[in-house]
């Protein structure tokens, strides 16, 4: 089943309406009755006719039943895709039991270690645990696409495309993970030109790593839309200034030791001769 098929079937039954219409000389099937075909038709047009609408049932069940099987495919995929979310939130919910569960416990041997001194826990710290480990969880499934233009014409979900499709290109037999969301972050302001960043989030932190760890290869792609993108791990403010820091810091060891390689790796920056960098080349998003 295709599109493409749908849209001939279309096309071959609107050319034989069109033909029995011409045939018969009137302007609409409403106007087609048995005493206008036996009247303004001889024996062989009404027979060439009745084939050609044989023919064309026939193929059109065909289709109908592909494009029903294709649905039911669809559907069973929705059907896998919700089970999939649904275990997401079950392991979510689990995490924020033990976390809430471990703050609690914690607040106990201070209660029995100092009595007089320990306050007893608040409901603000509870709800800022629980918050604290699903923002983190959802970071952890989740990464960011900085440098995509913002379109009217290309949705996030069409950028993200486009950027799984350059990415399998370079890659043999890579699997395009399974996406929970993705958006743009941020206000949009009509003043500033530059484009908001897109966040995606994935099923579980394994694929968020794996997607992160052949970003690079987007600074080989041969189109340069994808040399401008830039994807890295979803991190919180503090995180962010932290990695900046590491961004300068690679800057100026690239002025001062210009004949070495300068990256940023488990939040460090690390520098070798480019004789021996090939070897790195799939360090993946710091």
């Amino acid at each position: 089943f295709s599109v493409t098929a749908l849209n001939e079937m279309e096309e071959n039954l609107n050319s034989t309406l069109c033909s029995i219409l011409k045939e018969t000389r009137v302007q609409t099937v409403e106007d087609l009755n048995p005493t206008v075909l036996a009247n303004k038709l001889n024996k062989n047009t009404l027979a060439k006719m009745v084939v050609d609408l044989a023919i064309l049932m026939h193929n059109n069940i065909s289709v109908c039943k592909s494009a029903a099987a294709k649905i039911d495919e669809l559907k069973s995929r929705v059907l896998v895709d919700q089970k999939t979310v649904i275990e997401c939130q079950q392991k979510q919910l689990e995490s924020v039991k033990t976390a809430v569960k471990t703050e609690i416990r914690s607040w106990s041997d201070i209660v029995r270690t100092n009595v007089s001194q320990a306050p007893s826990p608040s409901t603000d710290v509870i709800k800022n645990v629980v918050r604290n480990t699903v923002e983190q969880s959802d970071r952890n499934r989740s990464f960011i696409i900085y440098g995509a233009a913002e379109d009217e014409e290309k949705t996030p979900e069409n950028i993200l495309t486009d950027v799984f499709f350059d990415l399998n290109k370079q890659v043999d037999s890579v699997q395009r993970p399974k996406v929970v969301a993705v958006r743009r972050i941020g206000i949009q302001k009509p003043d500033v030109r530059t484009a908001r960043p897109i966040k995606v989030t994935l099923t579980n932190p394994d694929e968020v790593k794996s997607v992160l760890s052949r970003s690079n290869l987007l600074k080989k792609s041969p189109e340069e839309y994808f040399r401008k993108l830039y994807l890295a791990p979803d991190r919180t403010l503090e995180e962010r200034r932290e990695h900046q820091k590491l961004v300068c810091e690679v800057k100026r060891r690239i002025e001062s030791e210009p004949e070495k390689y300068h990256y940023i790796k488990n939040k460090r920056v690390l520098s070798v001769d480019r004789t021996l960098s090939a070897s790195d080349n799939n360090r993946g998003s710091e």
